[in-house]
């Protein structure tokens, strides 16, 4: 199945990272990536698309959660 996750964070320069490396380490192949950051903004947002399991999307939303930059993790 298809699933989006949106996700709310902190502006930081290796806040994208960081979640790029959590999705290839439990190898879970995104499909698509939208990320808005905006200058003189503390956050930015983050959607990511992948075609994975149900419970892979729960482990990913838990994972996310963990990470100190996420601020929220909302399935769409």
């Amino acid at each position: 199945m298809r699933y989006t996750l949106e996700v709310l964070l902190k502006n930081q320069n290796t806040a994208l990272s960081r979640i790029m490396l959590l999705y290839t380490r439990h190898g879970v192949k995104i499909d698509q990536l939208t990320y808005q950051g905006g200058e003189g903004s503390d956050l930015s947002r983050m959607s990511i698309t992948t075609q994975c399991e149900p419970k892979v999307v729960e482990k990913m939303v838990r994972l996310l959660n963990k990470q100190i930059d996420v601020l929220r993790v909302q399935r769409v």
